[in-house]
């Protein structure tokens, strides 16, 4: 036993495995049983279902079929005992489980009840269904019926008006009795009221039906309108007016309020209904055309809200008198809500009745509401991808919208409830893409023509929206935040790619440029100050537009936010090519022709009066006299000149011979540059065009004076006088556009903002990187089409408002806010904006801003001859003024800004697209205006300079990285002239000698560094040395020991006093050139001639190449098949400016690539921005004038190899340069 025990007993695990199998196998019986019984549950509820819905068709055949699927599922049916009386069925004991048997009496019971509950709630539904199918089929009769006896009172009704206008020539009008009872019975079978029962708590609720009716009852609506309501509402007889009793009762009130949704509604929806009635086909009684239902609703509404003359009516034709105040005012609140009823909770009646958001409805999504808000075909159908007949339907909605707020406003309603309204239309409606290609162009003409008896004296009603959307969300407007009060809740990006801002946007463009009041096409309608509110407005929308507007990519995209990602959204192109029409050149050559009236500015005498300042700046010029800028830069150096660095360096030296050369020294250029340019043809013409005039100034006159704010009289003024609002207005639109686009308000120069400009939008870009070509169209218009630039300028000068605004830029004591985060949008405020185009902010900026990008882009064809010969494209003196500005512009800027006691508040201030616009085109400009003094002086040297400007930083620094740190300002970075040369000088020199001390080391400081060994044969001294440098890179910093050896191998004693880089040096060429006249002076001369050429330039037979003499001739295209393109008057300034950089720039590339890679290896490159060509040759050779100082040669001279100054033959040396000194 113990032996088995050990073992295991194998009889006993044999019955416990024979037991857990039979346990198991019961297990699964019982499951096996109970997926049978839910089996059969789950068929007896599907025959019962479908036994529910065949009672649907036919009440007996359900019944019977509910009956059969009941006693098929074992369930008594109807007709025997009530299932409710709780006996036990007969067939419950068949339905009981297989393993009852086994079931305790307690289950069972259980299992029972269950099944009988089951059964009894299976019954009900039937039951209910039946009674709804029934009740349904009764009602559908009910209303046939009623539609039979409708049909046959409207028949009586037209019998008896014709009879009636046969005999009298006057309308029938049914008694308002029975215009009541009609209306009624419409109302029941057309829109029935549903009943629904809370069964919870047994309520019974009733609600109205759908507004939107069936297709056969549209006939009769029309007929009801036309022969039933509308005769008594436009008759004169109150008696015969159905509406009157009907205020009466609350009934009646009710009925109105049907009778006015089911007018908004019949024109705006349209419901796809084709089933036929179930018991009887009607032939509807004088059907009428689509087109006849839309007007017999028009007239109905139009005559309820007194918006036109009925000529059935005598007398005013208004409907007035007696309770029809009351139902004009009632109408007036029913259809035009004050606000956006769409988030309230109201009935759907009253939100049909709403015509503004059946409007908006019905231009997203069209009648049917399945459309989409922007149609997949619109950018090739254009107009045609809406049908005739949704352009009719919207236009008519849209017209009375406009005609019902016109009256309202003529009526005397409350100020803040037209607020409110023209804000809903601008927000509901005119954010709806393609809203000019949705209606009608007559229809959207009544929001930009004026009907009224003053006539042009108005404002167009757009401007009057515009105007009442301004006062009522000025806060949000003034903040940036325009977005947020654009409803565009019901429809999302992804179904609509195009935002609520640049929808409205384009709309307001597109209708703007048909409106003769704001277009600029017709002076003598022209509303100044309705059109500077138009543009003002419009530039806070381009400032809030998305950065794909007007970018040159082929598809813009912008990135919506799914709950925590992000989703690319293409934007729509259609939307966007709309937008673009404010860029047109015709359009804004008419805009900025009429804008600009130099009579009324005074623009010749502000820019050709001269003060006693600019006497003074004239005086100090003269006594410089005509010395090149190199000489002047030079004397300057001379001045306070450190020698010690250039006497003591022999690293300064090297690098100073491998930098210039006695072959490739590039002479500056001349004092007298009169004798350049000489076939320049100076025609009438041509000056005037480089003037900013021409044929536009022939444009004005032929147009005739535009007025002015004075009372004169003048028979070809307009009616409105001249307000340079609308200049000003204009600057800040493409001044936004400028700020955004042309590439320079991405970047932060200053480098002062906590955050950037993209963090300010949650992480979207708010301004280009670079320049696109259609700010660059832009500039071509404004430059070379009109005087914007002597205009602007004067009106910086001269307008008080515009001088206040730029004293708040450049003066801390006026305005406190950097100008990085400079905003020139209009602000307002709330109920307080009266006067039109008056908005505040900052509008010298934008002035400041349009005048700085113009003048930049126009010294890019202008040439030294125009400026200081011809006084082109401003007077030398003017000149002068520009740079005390921009000066005074830049220093705040770069060096006052978030460093300043008082501009401290703005440190936690982000920079703005604009600010940064401003500061970069104004250093880019004062650069361009150095550069050009630096070849031939426009002032004193000492107009550029801020004093005092880092001399206390260069006394603070000891290191390199010191030095480094104070090239890193932004006065140095931006703009480094308003430091003195001799300070950057200065700073030069330091810079480099620190970073050679830390690279080489030296004797004084004892740790000289070993440096590399360079080996060079006598006899092989270029091949090499060369060999030996060009790998060195940016090694060639670093300390370099030459050993020569000698022709018989040996090494020779000594050290390199330079001899290698001196014969090394006469093989480097410096190709730093400024201007075309430098390399081919006769090629510039032709060039200037062809610019100024009056006559046709096709008739010269050039083409867009240029030929290339490198071994042998060659015909190189200047753009992609250059040959086959010709040169005109319209693209000669492309052919000019590509010529020049071909010959400057792209055939000397390589060469130019392969020095400035050398260079930098040797320099770094922010050392030599602190200065321009002149100044740089200066630093690398000196300025003579063609003289050579003996005295100063002979006190820099050092000498080595055992020779001294008292040596016979160094003593005879320096007078042998004495008879060159003239011809260098």
């Amino acid at each position: 036993m113990f032996t088995d025990e050990l073992a295991g007993n194998p009889a006993k695990k044999r019955a416990d495995e024979a037991k857990a199998r039979r346990l198991r196998a019961k297990r699964e019986k019982d499951a096996k049983d109970l997926r049978k019984r839910n089996e059969l549950d789950r068929q007896q509820r599907e025959a019962a279902a479908a036994a529910v819905v065949s009672g649907g068709e036919n009440s007996v055949g359900g019944v019977a079929a509910i009956n059969d699927a009941s006693a098929a599922a074992g369930i008594p049916s109807s007709s025997s005992a009530s299932p409710v009386d709780g006996v036990d069925y007969p067939t419950a004991a068949t339905q009981t489980s297989p393993t009852s048997e086994a079931l305790t009496a307690v289950q069972k019971a259980a299992e029972q009840r269950k099944l009988r509950a089951e059964a009894r709630a299976r019954v009900s539904a039937a039951t209910s269904i039946q009674s709804l199918v029934r009740c349904k089929q009764v009602a559908a009769k009910a209303r046939d019926d009623h539609r039979t006896i409708f049909d046959k009172r409207m028949s009586d009704i037209i019998t008896l008006s014709s009879i009636v206008r046969q005999s009298t020539k006057a309308d029938y009008a049914p008694p308002p009795a029975t215009v009541s009872i009609m209306a009624s019975q419409f109302i029941f079978f057309a829109c029935p009221t549903v009943i629904r029962k809370n069964l919870p708590s047994g309520e019974i609720a009733l609600k109205s039906g759908s507004m939107v009716m069936e297709g056969r009852d549209l006939s009769r609506w029309m007929n009801l309108v036309t022969n039933v309501l509308l005769p008594g509402v436009s008759n004169d007889d109150l008696d015969l007016d159905p509406l009157l009793p009907w205020m009466e009762s609350f009934g009646g009130r009710r009925r109105l309020l049907k009778v006015l949704a089911l007018c908004v509604s019949s024109v705006s929806t349209k419901k796809n209904d084709t089933r036929q009635s179930p018991t009887k086909s009607f032939t509807c009684i004088n059907e009428g055309s689509t087109d006849k239902r839309y007007c017999a609703v028009d007239s109905l509404l139009r005559t309820i809200l007194r918006l036109n003359a009925s000529t059935k009516m005598s007398g005013s034709g208004k409907y007035s008198g007696g309770a029809r105040n009351i139902i004009y005012q009632k109408s007036c609140s029913i259809l035009m809500q004050p606000t956006n009823i769409g988030s309230t909770q109201l009935s759907e009646i009253t939100l049909v009745c709403d015509l503004i958001s059946s409007l908006r409805s019905l231009l997203l999504f069209g009648s049917t509401r399945a459309n989409p808000p922007i149609p997949g075909d619109a950018g090739r159908l254009r107009e045609q991808c809406v049908t005739n007949d949704e352009k009719e339907r919207a236009s008519i909605l849209l017209q009375l919208s406009v005609d019902l707020i016109a009256t309202m406003e003529v009526f005397g309603s409350d100020q803040m409830s037209l607020n409110r309204l023209c804000s809903r239309f601008i927000s509901e409606v005119m954010t709806v893409p393609l809203l000019t290609w949705k209606v009608w162009p007559a229809t959207y003409e009544r929001l930009i023509h004026n009907d009224s008896k003053e006539g042009a004296k108005k404002v167009p009603p757009l401007v009057n929206y515009i105007h009442r959307f301004l006062n009522m969300h000025a806060d949000a407007v003034s903040d940036g935040r325009v977005e947020s009060v654009l409803n565009m809740s019901d429809v999302s990006l992804t179904s609509c790619p195009a935002p609520a801002v640049l929808c409205l946007l384009a709309n307001l463009i597109q209708m703007g440029r048909t409106c003769e009041s704001i277009n600029g096409v017709n002076p003598t309608v022209f509303h100044y100050t309705g059109a500077a509110e138009y543009f003002n407005f419009l530039a806070i929308l381009i400032n809030s537009a998305p950065l794909g507007t007007f970018s040159s990519r082929m598809s813009a995209v912008e990135w919506v936010s799914v709950g925590s990602s992000s989703t690319p959204i293409v934007l729509s192109g259609v939307v966007i090519e709309q937008v673009s029409a404010i860029l047109s050149d015709s359009y804004v050559r008419s805009l900025f022709t009429l804008a600009i009236n130099d009579d009324e500015l005074d623009t010749k005498n502000v820019i050709h009066t001269k003060t006693e300042k600019d006497g003074k700046h004239e005086k100090d010029l003269e006594d410089i006299g005509m010395s090149s800028a190199t000489s002047v830069a030079a004397k300057e150096a001379l001045a306070d000149r450190n020698r010690s660095f250039w006497q003591s360096s022999k690293w300064a030296k090297k690098l100073t011979s491998l930098l210039s050369g006695p072959e490739n020294h590039v002479p500056s250029k001349s004092s007298d540059s009169r004798g350049v340019g000489k076939l320049m043809n100076t025609s009438s013409i041509s000056r005037q065009l480089a003037n900013g005039k021409g044929s536009v100034s022939n444009v004005i006159s032929s147009h005739g004076a535009l007025g002015g704010e004075t009372n004169d009289t003048n028979t070809k003024k307009p009616h409105h006088e001249y307000s340079v609002l609308f200049l000003l207005a204009l600057c800040r639109a493409y001044g936004t556009i400028i700020s955004r686009w042309g590439g320079n308000g991405k970047e932060d120069l200053v480098r002062r903002a906590r955050r950037s400009i993209d963090n300010a939008k949650s992480g979207k870009e708010f301004a280009s990187a670079n320049v696109e070509p259609c700010v660059t169209a832009l500039l071509n218009v404004l430059c070379f089409s009109t005087s914007i630039v002597t205009s602007s300028w004067a009106i910086v000068q001269s307008n008080p408002r515009v001088v206040s605004d730029l004293y708040a830029v450049i003066d801390l004591n006026k305005g406190a806010a950097p100008i990085r985060t400079l905003s020139i949008h209009p602000t307002y405020k709330r109920l307080q904006h009266s006067h039109y185009g008056a908005g505040d902010g900052n509008v010298g900026a934008a002035v400041l801003l349009l005048f700085v990008t113009c003048m930049s882009h126009t010294l890019i064809v202008t040439d030294d001859v125009e400026i200081h010969d011809m006084e082109k494209p401003l007077p030398k003196h003017q000149l002068r003024r520009c740079i005390l500005l921009l000066k005074k512009l830049l220093y705040r800027a770069c060096c006052l800004d978030d460093v300043h006691e008082a501009t401290k508040i703005g440190r936690g201030l982000d920079s703005n697209h604009l600010g940064l616009t401003l500061i970069s085109t104004s250093a880019k400009l004062q650069n361009d205006l150095y550069n050009r003094s630096s070849r031939r002086l426009l002032c004193a040297p000492k107009l550029w300079i801020e004093d005092g400007l880092l001399e206390q930083e260069l006394r603070k620094c000891t290191t390199h990285n010191d030095y480094n740190c104070v090239l890193s300002t932004p006065v140095c970075r931006i703009c480094p002239f308003l430091v003195s040369f001799k300070r950057r000088l200065k700073l030069f020199e330091r810079i480099v000698t620190t970073n050679r001390q830390e690279l080489q080391g030296s004797n004084d400081a004892r740790n000289l560094k070993p440096g590399i060994m360079v080996k060079i044969m006598r006899g092989r001294v270029l091949e090499d040395g060369l060999a030996s440098l060009n790998k060195l890179g940016r090694d060639m910093r670093t300390r370099i020991v030459v050993s020569y050896i000698s022709e018989a191998g040996a090494r020779e004693t000594g050290i390199d006093v330079g001899g290698l880089f001196k014969e090394l040096g006469d093989h480097s060429y410096l190709h730093l050139l400024t201007d075309l006249s430098t390399i081919d002076p006769q090629l510039y001369g032709n060039l200037m001639f062809l610019k100024t050429y009056d006559g046709d330039v096709s008739d010269l037979c050039l083409t867009f190449t240029v030929a290339n003499d490198d071994f042998g001739v060659s015909e190189v295209p200047l753009i992609a098949n250059g040959a086959d393109i010709e040169v005109t008057n319209e693209n000669k300034r492309r052919y000019i400016y590509l010529v020049a950089k071909h010959h400057v720039s792209d055939r000397i590339k390589e060469q130019s690539d392969a020095f400035t890679r050398g260079l930098w290896d040797v320099i770094e490159r922010p050392w030599l921005r602190l200065f321009n060509e002149p100044e740089l040759q200066v630093l690398i050779s000196g300025a003579s004038d063609g003289k050579i100082d003996v005295s100063d040669m002979k006190s820099n001279t050092r000498y080595t190899g055992g020779y001294t100054m008292l040596d016979r033959n160094i003593s005879k040396e320096p007078s042998r340069p004495t008879p060159f000194r003239n011809q260098l």
